[in-house]
């Protein structure tokens, strides 16, 4: 539970900016127009394994994978250039860096703000390991099923790409 300040009038805007930041079941981070981070909550603390005060002003390409970087500038470029909130990387497969060098498959969403101090991203990243396991567990019981296992999406047509190698053998494929 968030505890109110001792004075009447409450916790002040920034105290409770802080506070609400840090209860987001999500990572959050804000990052400047330049690309620094600039407040991270505790779920970024917990995902990156940095501290905040590692994290705030230094460049959010700390957070890209090495493989990703080339490509990352021109697309945060892109972004500010037409800010607007969306999903990130749309159809691609989104990975984020750890401080201990490991990667964690994530899902990222931009939201731009005007502020005082020029235009802010605030991303929420949501860490996808448990899903893509689960996804993982459940693609290898349908390979592994000896009998046919078909994949009918809610308007009951057939998806191809999720066929058990039970079913692809009984069909002679």
């Amino acid at each position: 539970m968030v505890k109110q300040s001792d004075d009447t009038t409450g916790p002040d805007d920034t105290e409770l900016l802080r506070l609400t930041l840090d209860l987001a079941p999500a990572s959050i981070v804000v990052v400047d127009g330049e690309g620094r981070i600039v407040l991270v909550n505790r779920q970024s603390e917990a995902l990156f394994g940095y501290d905040r005060e590692e994290l705030r002003g230094e460049p959010v390409e700390m957070l890209v994978p090495g493989r990703f970087l080339s490509g990352h500038a021109g697309h945060r470029a892109a972004f500010l250039a037409s800010p607007e909130s969306r999903p990130m990387g749309q159809g691609r497969d989104l990975y984020a860096l750890r401080k201990d060098g490991t990667e964690v498959p994530v899902e990222i969403g931009l939201n731009p703000i005007d502020t005082p101090s020029g235009l802010m991203v605030v991303t929420s990243v949501f860490d996808l390991t448990e899903r893509k396991r689960a996804e993982a567990r459940f693609q290898a019981a349908v390979e592994s099923s000896p009998s046919g296992v078909l994949m009918v999406d809610g308007d009951g047509v057939v998806d191809f790409t999720e066929l058990s190698t039970g079913l692809t053998t009984l069909c002679g494929g």
